[in-house]
């Protein structure tokens, strides 16, 4: 099934910048540099934590986002605003943790919990595993940690600026500091000689450009294009697409570029103006995991360096990941399943598969009480050019339409 972007992250720029008293004064407990488990959502890293020694809940980490945030739907005993916790992650405890907490996400509680932000991120460099599944805090950065040459190819370096914080209103209306917490690196695309400013963002699903910059990069005639699209952001949803640009990789000594990269862009946003303003450069780019996924990357924030190890082997990126249906669906909260988005240009499209229609089965298996898992597992069933079977509720009955199942963003080789 075609998927739903994510940029919780960056998003905040527009509102928020953090909540930490600044670099010097982080302190935990325990020993840094314990790998722990990952779960990717959507190519972006959640870890398992713990507020006030309470039962583990499920954070983003997230490069994109200036401060550590709770949601309260998720801990309804925070007030709005700042607070003081002691935080448990990544093997570590965050005494007396300062945190801001609000409504921040509209996935139902246990999805996600909150975000670590760039505010407790800044004190290590980050190691982001995402072939291996897990992550890593270093204080300071320890080559003994990365995997052996049978995994990873040696590690090429990336300069970066640490730029933005200040003091600014976050949306519950209090004033919060922080440290410059913004990573800010050199990309390269396609044939242009001069980078780009880019913000690494873990929290991003993708590689995400400006629109300004793609029109820049011509060819719009011959790129593919997917959407619109939901892009769900820390602002609520907006519309987006996707595409592809031919080459992207980031500037560095040995820079290694990946090919036929899929983009999202996001018309009309002011995301970008804000981040500019905010660090005092022209971002145009925003780096998530579409493209950092090739490499288990480092964040090496008191270094400034961003350290990149090749996987020898790119087997946890499928090859095939906008191959299906074009359409979503969504649990509509009571166990059942309803049409969420359909693409325009899509055979789903044309088979007049409506939003907000009640699907009831895939094929012969009813969808009634699967999780979100089990139906996409359905799906997955299928190959390119199948016929999925469809069963709809429409007035009058049950309707079936023969969906097929098609590569919703091909291929954008180099001209």
């Amino acid at each position: 099934m075609a998927r739903r972007a994510s940029l919780v992250s960056c998003a905040l720029a527009a509102t928020i910048s953090s909540a930490c008293d600044g670099e010097g004064g982080l302190v935990y407990e325990g020993t840094a540099g314990q790998a722990v488990s990952v779960e990717l959502m959507e190519m972006t890293p959640t870890v398992a934590g713990s507020i006030d020694g309470a039962a583990p809940v499920r954070f983003l980490v997230d490069t994109g986002a200036p401060i550590t945030i709770l949601d309260v739907d998720s801990f309804p005993d925070l007030t709005p605003g700042p607070n003081t916790v002691s935080l448990d992650a990544f093997g570590l405890r965050f005494p007396e943790y300062d945190v801001a907490a609000w409504d921040l996400f509209a996935t139902p509680p246990g999805t996600l919990d909150g975000i670590i932000g760039g505010d407790l991120l800044i004190g290590f460099a980050l190691s982001v595993d995402y072939r291996g599944e897990r992550a890593w805090l270093a204080d300071p950065f320890d080559p003994a940690l990365l995997p052996g040459s049978d995994e990873v190819e040696p590690e090429r370096t990336a300069p970066v600026f640490l730029l933005g914080g200040g003091r600014s209103q976050i949306p519950t209306g209090h004033l919060v500091h922080v440290p410059p917490t913004r990573v800010i690196a050199g990309l390269r695309l396609e044939g242009r000689m001069e980078p780009i400013a880019a913000v690494i963002d873990t929290g991003a699903t993708s590689l995400v450009l400006e629109e300004s910059l793609l029109d820049e990069l011509g060819d719009s005639a011959r790129r593919p294009r997917l959407g619109e699209i939901t892009v769900v952001t820390a602002n609520g949803p907006v519309a987006g697409y996707w595409t592809r640009v031919y080459r992207a990789g980031l500037e560095g000594g040995d820079a290694a570029p990946v090919s036929d990269v899929p983009v999202l862009v996001i018309p009309g946003t002011e995301l970008f103006a804000a981040i500019s303003a905010e660090v005092g450069l022209p971002v145009r780019a925003i780096v998530g995991g579409g493209l950092l996924r090739y490499d288990l990357t480092t964040i090496d924030y008191p270094a400034e360096l961003l350290r990149f190890s090749r996987y020898v082997s790119t087997d946890h990126i499928p090859v095939d990941e906008f191959v299906s249906v074009g359409f979503t669906v969504v649990d509509d909260g009571a166990g059942d399943w309803r049409v969420d988005e359909v693409y325009s240009g899509t055979d789903a499209f044309a088979e007049g598969l409506l939003r907000g229609e009640s699907v009831l089965r895939f094929g012969g298996r009813a969808l009634a009480g699967l999780s979100l898992g089990e139906v996409y597992g359905l799906l997955s069933q299928y190959v390119l050019g199948d016929e999925v079977p469809v069963a709809v509720a429409r007035p009058g009955g049950v309707a079936v339409l023969s969906v097929l199942v098609e590569d919703l963003l091909p291929s954008y080789l180099e001209p």
